[in-house]
């Protein structure tokens, strides 16, 4: 796959070899960071927060009887009632979490 000239180019760091860039900036937005930044966001034309239009867009699929929309739907709810349910679970026997 590599050819001897490009492995003999290779050199660790040191001290006089250092990258010029060294990754992102610091305070750049990674893409997670970007989309809650864009979900929070407020629409004007509609007068709700972007994530309130995609949480009814994905409902919208869902009902049409789009199965991947349903069954992400069905996890979220899933994950949400178990962790509840195994809150209400220590609380009850009172163990700390």
């Amino acid at each position: 796959m590599y050819n001897k000239k490009s492995l003999e180019n290779l050199k660790p760091f040191s001290a006089q070899n250092q990258p010029k860039k060294r990754g992102r900036r610091k305070g750049s937005l990674s893409i997670k960071n970007s989309l809650k930044k864009i979900l929070a966001e407020y629409d004007e034309d509609t007068g709700r927060y972007v994530i309130e239009l995609l949480a009814k867009a994905i409902v919208q699929q869902a009902m049409s009887g789009k199965w991947d929309y349903f069954h992400f739907i069905y996890r979220l709810i899933e994950v949400d009632m178990q962790e509840s349910m195994l809150e209400n679970i220590m609380a009850r026997n009172k163990i700390p979490y």
